[in-house]
């Protein structure tokens, strides 16, 4: 996993795999940014997580982006989080 917009974008644009969890509460500018970024590479995105369930999950205080690069788990996700994806 990779926390935070700048290493995810790097990571994604790099590898061009995986899913990008973003915090569904983050300001309506940043999301704007990291779909449009999003989709030159092009990596689905998720936006129905909650900021502390990221931050929980990457172990950090506070966290609203969170790439998955695994492509196992990246799947699993995709299919648990279901209908509620963008594909940039």
């Amino acid at each position: 996993m990779v926390v935070g917009e700048t290493g995810a974008r790097i990571a994604a644009r790099r590898r061009k795999r995986g899913v990008l969890l973003i915090a569904w509460e983050m300001d309506a500018k940043k999301a704007a940014r990291i779909r449009a970024w999003a989709a030159e590479i092009p990596i689905r995105v998720f936006a129905s997580v909650e900021g502390g369930v990221l931050a929980e999950t990457a172990g950090r205080e506070r966290c609203d982006v969170l790439l998955v690069e695994d492509r196992s788990l990246a799947r699993s996700l995709a299919i648990e989080l279901g209908g509620v994806s963008e594909i940039c």
